[in-house]
């Protein structure tokens, strides 16, 4: 018998919908209690005609709301929920699609526990924010005071959200007030919060997992990790029991990386699954990926066992390769799902020139194409090539001809290769390299002839970043408990001998030497945000702030007379700079807007620039996979309320 549904609305009283039979008898209806619904049944003979009985709903598909009848329908479709109580007898499974606020895109986002709202972080040209939307309403809210937000979470009671921004872990109240910071968190990857007010959170892209009080107070150390095997646990998930955990353990090696079942005692963790991808728990499921298909499988939260049926549920979902096998989907633990369909991010390159306008196509095949990076003579660029299509993450080092057009292959290894460093001479490339089972640094002749060599290898991942002019230095970032991201020169001449140039509590990186050799440009967390800064070198005496309201990935103009970095608001911003008889720096000024993927102390390579400073060779996702919609569905397991 087919349902028809009929809308009342009336002033100064709650929000009813009438659910008639076929025949119009109604048989039940739905009623708007503090914004959600119940349903009421109608005994027999007060309106139910004598076939009722309850229901069972037709799935419903719904777009993203960009019209008023989009609008009226999503709406309708979320008075259908059955999130707030088994009572209102809803069966089947219901889907709308949440769009990016006006000229913003959406980061990351996570469901609330109880279902009801979605916090999510966008991008638009006000800055990066932590934003709110009640599933029941069409009109998200920005947060005030959440600038940078990234990676939110939500409290087990559904009140509060917390979120990482500028080096801090922070909270706020979903409802509004005041941000609290809890603790430092220079490159936050993933929190939780159990019911009992500890909040357990990644405060780096490498090392353990830490706990604090929701209220403050000193991290302690939760997990360890096993640097044999792995180099960090991230993206941490509580179990209702608020004791017990899921989280990703990371490794340079594809074959180690595995979802692992932790506890707040210290416990021997127990590994649960071998996949690169962070998990979600619904209250029944653990939900994770496996290349671009999103799994669940049935959860036993007393022996911590998983059911060995997998299920698909969604395919194909957005993966962010780019900070750490994020998978961008997220569970209630009432039923209610939200993923992003689509592909990898991918991203393109484009010439562009002072004011942001495109200067020339460049064709560079249709994968994920990141970190370029102009040869010193401007008629190559070295790029990172991300390919998905396998079960796990893979990346090589391209080079294009520029000139004549075309490219070719130039590593080769079923390892990750990334992060690529011209010689000063343009005659070898150095990158990073997981081959030996963490990131070491490698090099290889620029003509793609001839054997790779290893430069340096040490027990910590280590990022390569620089060349000196005169080819005897390759600066490189390396991270360390306790200290972080630091900055390290590597002699090349001789016994390759590292030492240190920056080494503090704080985090650094992104290293640049000046066309002279006789400054480094690099960007530092110490003032709470990443900011640019300019230091004498082979020796730190002295620094000056380049930035003056955050900034990452600095370039130097060919002529060492120019600055140039990404603002934290997405803006390329230049600076003038004089490095005779002394360092001095002009203030800073926008050129345009720049479309990249999130700014990280540990991604770098957005972009290069040409010697004369005319033109920005930039890697930018493609628009139609970075304004990709939200996709809400309630009710995803088919499961009915009896």
């Amino acid at each position: 018998m087919t349902t028809v549904r009929r809308w009342e609305r009336r002033e100064g009283l709650p929000v009813h919908r009438h659910l008639h039979d076929k025949q119009g008898s109604v048989y039940a209806f739905q009623e708007e209690i503090d914004g959600w619904w119940e349903r009421r049944a109608i005994p027999n003979g007060h309106g139910a005609g004598p076939g009722a009985r309850r229901r069972t709903f037709s799935r419903v598909h719904l777009a993203a709301a960009g019209g008023a009848g989009a609008i009226l329908a999503a709406l309708a479709a979320m008075a259908a929920l059955s999130v707030t109580s088994p009572a209102t007898g809803v069966d089947g499974e219901y889907r709308f699609s949440i769009a990016p606020p006006d000229a913003a895109v959406i980061g990351t986002s996570a469901l609330s526990p109880d279902g009801r709202h979605l916090a999510f972080t966008a991008s638009g040209p006000d800055g990066t924010k932590l934003w709110i939307r009640p599933l029941v309403s069409v009109t998200p809210r920005a947060v005030p005071g959440t600038d940078e937000a990234a990676f939110p979470f939500w409290s087990a009671d559904s009140r509060f959200v917390g979120f990482f921004a500028g080096g801090r872990l922070k909270t706020v109240a979903f409802a509004g007030g005041d941000v609290k910071t809890i603790c430092d968190a220079p490159e936050g990857r993933g929190g939780a919060w159990n019911q009992d007010d500890v909040i357990l959170f990644a405060p780096n892209r490498e090392g353990p997992l830490f706990r604090v009080p929701a209220s403050g107070g000193v991290p302690a150390r939760v997990t360890h990790v096993d640097r044999a095997l792995h180099r960090a646990h991230l993206w941490p998930e509580f179990l209702p029991d608020g004791r017990h955990f899921f989280y990703l353990a990371d490794s340079t090696r594809p074959e180690h990386h595995a979802i692992f079942a932790g506890g707040l005692d210290q416990s021997p963790p127990k590994r649960l699954i071998a996949v690169e991808s962070n998990a979600a728990f619904d209250g029944a499921h653990v939900l994770y990926m496996r290349n671009r298909t999103l799994l669940a499988q049935r959860f036993d939260t007393r022996r911590l066992e998983l059911n060995e049926e997998v299920v698909t549920v969604a395919e194909p979902v957005v993966r962010q390769y780019g900070i750490d096998h994020k998978g961008d989907f997220s569970a209630s633990r009432t039923g209610v799902l939200t993923f992003r369909s689509g592909g990898t991010i991918q991203t393109r390159l484009n010439w562009l020139d002072r004011r942001g306008q495109p200067a020339g196509a460049l064709d560079a095949g249709d994968a994920a194409t990141t970190e370029p990076v102009l040869s010193p003579d401007g008629s190559r660029a070295a790029v990172s090539v991300f390919d998905a299509d396998g079960e796990t993450l893979a990346s090589d080092l391209w080079l294009l001809d520029l000139v004549r057009g075309g490219r070719s292959r130039f590593t080769f290894e079923a390892a990750a290769e990334f992060e690529p460093v011209w010689s000063p001479d343009g005659t070898r490339v150095a990158f990073a390299s997981s081959r030996g089972g963490t990131l070491d640094l490698y090099e290889k002749p620029a003509s793609g002839t001839g054997a790779e060599v290893l430069l340096l290898h040490t027990e910590h991942p280590k990022h390569p970043e620089s060349w000196s002019p005169d080819g005897r230095v390759l600066t490189y970032a390396s991270f360390e408990e306790p200290t972080k991201y630091d900055v390290w020169m590597l002699s090349l001449d001789g016994a390759r001998k590292a030492t240190p140039y920056l080494r503090s509590e704080y985090s650094e990186g992104q290293s640049q030497i000046s066309p002279d050799g006789r400054w480094v440009a690099y960007t530092s967390n110490e003032s709470g945000r990443l900011e640019v800064y300019v230091g004498a070198f082979p020796l730190p005496n002295g620094k000056w702030q380049i930035s003056s309201d955050g900034g990452a990935d600095p370039r130097w103009r060919g002529d060492g007379r120019e600055l140039f970095y990404i603002s934290t608001d997405g803006r390329m911003m230049a600076v003038d700079v004089a490095a005779r008889p002394a360092f001095a720096a002009g203030v800073p000024r926008p050129l345009f807007e720049i479309n990249v993927m999130d700014l990280w102390q540990d991604a770098r390579n957005h972009y290069d620039v040409s010697r004369d400073g005319t033109r920005f060779l930039v890697a930018s996702p493609v628009e139609n996979t970075k304004r990709l919609p939200l996709t809400v569905v309630v009710n995803w397991q088919g499961r009915r309320s009896e």
